[in-house]
């Protein structure tokens, strides 16, 4: 749906945009990967945040440098449980995802998003929503303008019954027998956020800006 706003209102290009997604994790040490920070790298972000990571990256191409910051406040995990990703695009983009294991607020798997384009802003999730909600479906929000001449601001909003991170279990099956299916990712998109994740975890231990391979 952002993707169809961009082409048909004519948006133009993303200049920047932000994610967010967070819920409550009360957990202890359990010799997993989830303890061990180079299999779990920034935890919050690995384990929620990769969707978020997915979604800039279907929006903004591929990336050039990261940094990232993250801590441990809450959890009794050896790894991070707060932690916030900035990614630099070749575009001139810049995103950033935050997630957290530490926020309790009935809002949990929100999957907010702020998109910032040109000519007009998407927002995704972003006022509180009703009790739940966040879990079953996404609720979309558009300002913009047609131009520089143009003195009106435009709105449209969209919903939707699913919600970014939802496993398409359909659409694996018709993949795996062979079928062509409409948007669908390409092979480059899946390497550039795993080449992000890669930046993202020697950015965590270096504490650097770090170029992404």
């Amino acid at each position: 749906q952002i993707i169809n706003w961009q082409n048909e209102l004519n948006l133009g290009q993303v200049i920047g945009c932000r994610a967010e997604v967070w819920r409550n994790f009360d957990e202890k040490p359990d010799g997993s990967w989830y303890n061990d920070p180079e299999r779990c790298p920034a935890a919050p972000i690995f384990r929620l945040g990769i969707y978020l990571i997915n979604d800039v990256v279907c929006l903004l191409g591929p990336a050039s440098k990261v940094s990232c910051l993250s801590t441990r406040m809450y959890t009794a995990r050896p790894t991070a449980d707060n932690a916030q990703l900035t990614i630099q695009f070749r575009s001139g983009a810049i995103a950033s995802i935050y997630a957290s294991f530490c926020i309790m607020d009935g809002q949990s798997f929100k999957n907010a998003l702020t998109v910032n384009f040109e000519r007009g802003t998407v927002y995704r999730n972003v006022p509180p929503l009703a009790y739940d909600a966040a879990k079953s479906q996404t609720d979309l929000s558009l300002i913009y303008r047609l131009g520089p001449d143009d003195p009106t601001r435009h709105y449209c909003t969209a919903k939707t019954d699913s919600r970014s991170g939802d496993y398409q279990w359909e659409a694996l099956y018709r993949a795996i027998k062979g079928e062509a299916l409409p948007d669908e990712v390409t092979p480059e998109t899946i390497v550039t956020g795993v080449r992000i994740v890669n930046a993202m975890a020697r950015a965590e231990q270096t504490g650097c800006v770090v170029d992404v391979d």
